[in-house]
């Protein structure tokens, strides 16, 4: 799975993060140009995935976190 593959290390499983790093499931519909924006670009200590993902995974990784968001 991507998310396993590229974000759990960080986000946690499950998306819970340990506090220091953003839980994603607060992530809400209207988070969609942001989310884009940090995993393309990179923010603070996130490397950019940038050419490493395509749009459809990207697509992929938004729609797994928006199933398990708690907005």
């Amino acid at each position: 799975m991507l998310y396993d593959e590229h974000c759990s290390s960080c986000h946690g499983e499950n998306l819970r993060s340990s506090g220091a790093i953003p839980d994603l499931r607060e992530l809400g519909a209207g988070d969609r140009p942001r989310f884009d924006k940090m995993v393309s670009e990179g923010k603070d200590q996130m490397p950019s995935w940038e050419g490493v993902l395509n749009a459809q995974q990207l697509d992929q990784l938004w729609a797994y976190i928006r199933s398990r968001a708690r907005s």
